[in-house]
């Protein structure tokens, strides 16, 4: 009986620092690593969108990886220093996304990036030619 009751005891001390553990990585990850993005305004061929700005290296790896739905904005402007080819992809990305490639004010070329629920598979695209901008805009189902 008493060494049910100690089985209990060390149980129940497990369950707390596992939940405990569980919370504080929550709030370290959605908190602390994720970033801080500000929201810009942008023409889009001829149509004003507001976009979550992405403009460092912390911001480009993430994009929209992570995110199930977004509010009040249309998706992710990236803006990088140098024009270069940009390669993309749909890892952890739940939403569907048409990726506009720019170069200085002009779309160079547009692709679609299906979400990896759809494509079971991680896919890739790369700019038709060396970009400074990279709009993911969701499409709306």
């Amino acid at each position: 009986m008493k060494n049910k009751k100690i089985i209990k005891k060390k149980l129940y001390k497990f369950l707390f620092l596992a939940a405990l553990l569980f919370f504080i990585s929550y709030i370290f990850i959605y908190y602390i690593i994720k970033p801080h993005y500000d929201v810009v305004e942008y023409n889009l061929e001829g149509k004003k969108y507001r976009f979550y700005l992405s403009d460092n290296v912390d911001k480009w790896q993430r994009g929209l990886m992570y995110i199930k739905k977004l509010k009040d904005v249309d998706g992710m402007l990236f803006v990088f220093p140098e024009r270069d080819y940009r390669v993309f992809y749909n890892k952890n990305t739940y939403l569907d996304i048409d990726i506009y490639w720019i170069d200085g004010s002009s779309v160079v070329g547009k692709n679609f990036l299906p979400s990896i629920k759809k494509s079971k598979k991680i896919i890739y695209i790369t700019s038709p030619q060396k970009v400074d901008k990279v709009v993911e805009l969701v499409r709306k189902e």
